[in-house]
């Protein structure tokens, strides 16, 4: 359901593209990303803690837990608030109708992401993937139908389809659980479920922020427009995490015959990889020329080394879980802080030198310095 959800999201994103140019796509990419990013950073141990606890929701922890997400949308209330400042005095103005909406977009986006992260905690996941589809749909609805003869400019009526769909699934959920678990809002010293987040962070943030990290420092360091080119590319290549991010659980779930089976076929993998990955990037390109014109179209070199940061990814992914598998999670504690430590310089330093295509260089060699980090850390242990 969330592959579905996800391709039914990028035919959506290529629709709105055209239709917003690349300096308003830039500038709602950033919003998107920049919100995402902030909500991923605060609240991904605590929603993983939640997962791992499991506390009963008539519970002090449970209570503590509420408290604690309250207290972390007032602070990403102001790393958002600071973020929107920095933009639009450094790079692009941002209307004030614009400003509104995108907060109303923060917080609505946010709480649906939690309440999903929630729901698996509680309920079948099923669910989640369900009401994600159904959030897609309820967006293009809104946004090509309901929304069409309002007088309101394309960004804020594609806003505004985010935020009533978000607002749509989170009443949903809430309703949910007030039927079927009782819960209701009641609130604890945030400090009681704080403290079992202990070492959860690292795990839950280092690919959330690298996903994102990426887009946020192209925001900045280039031309408006280029965030627009780069977010619409990343987007298409990136669908397909859902490759590792199986194979990742299939080692969690300890099913080694799988993992054997692959390794057996190792040479014919790696050729189907590189095949699959060639006609992807030639297949991006054409994609986007046809669909939203040649001025949407990066260099042939900056999607083949995206391509390669993916790789990556995914064999950091892997390698991450391996060690998770063995039951070395306090080592995998810090392998992550390895990407956050060093992908800022890194990146620098490669965009002085190698303008743009040096984003996804830099991002690809954190990548592959934790792999071997983990690598050897995996063998030695």
């Amino acid at each position: 359901m969330k592959a579905i959800a996800t391709l039914l999201a990028l035919v959506f994103a290529f629709a709105y593209s055209r239709q917003l140019g690349v300096v308003n796509r830039s500038i709602l990419a950033y919003v998107f990303t920049l919100s995402s990013l902030i909500w991923v950073f605060l609240t991904s141990g605590t929603t993983l803690t939640l997962r791992k606890n499991h506390p009963e929701v008539s519970s002090r922890s449970f209570s503590s837990f509420q408290s604690l997400l309250l207290v972390q949308l007032l602070i990403g209330l102001c790393v958002f608030s600071l973020g929107l400042f920095l933009f639009s005095t450094f790079k692009t103005p941002i209307p004030g109708p614009l400003l509104f909406a995108s907060y109303l977009y923060f917080v609505s986006s946010g709480m649906a992401m939690l309440l999903v992260e929630v729901s698996i905690a509680y309920f079948d996941f099923k669910i989640s993937g369900y009401l994600e589809l159904v959030a897609v749909i309820i967006q293009i609805i809104l946004y090509f139908i309901i929304f069409i003869p309002i007088d309101l400019t394309i960004a804020i009526k594609l806003i505004l389809s985010f935020v009533t769909s978000y607002s749509i699934i989170s009443l949903l959920f809430l309703r949910r659980f007030r039927i079927q678990l009782g819960a209701s809002i009641k609130l604890a010293s945030p400090l009681i479920f704080f403290k079992l987040t202990e070492g959860n962070h690292s795990l839950g943030i280092s690919l959330g922020v690298m996903d994102r990290l990426d887009r946020l420092i192209i925001a900045f360091a280039f031309p408006t427009g280029i965030l627009a080119k780069y977010s619409v590319m990343s987007s298409l290549i990136s669908y397909f995490r859902f490759v590792p991010e199986f194979l990742s659980r299939v080692l969690i779930a300890r099913n080694d015959s799988i993992y054997l089976e692959l390794r057996k076929h190792k040479k014919i993998l790696i050729l189907g990889i590189l095949l699959i990955g060639s006609i992807m990037i030639f297949s991006v390109q054409s994609l986007i020329r046809i669909f939203l014109g040649s001025s949407w179209i990066l260099s042939i070199g900056i999607v083949i080394a995206f391509g390669i940061q993916e790789l990556l990814r995914g064999t950091y992914q892997l390698t991450l879980n391996m060690i998770i598998k063995r039951g070395y999670t306090e080592s995998a504690k810090y392998i992550p802080w390895i990407l956050i430590i060093t992908v800022l310089p890194v990146a620098a330093l490669a965009i002085k030198q190698f303008g743009l295509i040096g984003v996804p260089l830099s991002f690809s060699a954190v990548f592959l310095l934790a792999s071997f980090f983990g690598t050897r850390w995996r063998n030695n242990v």
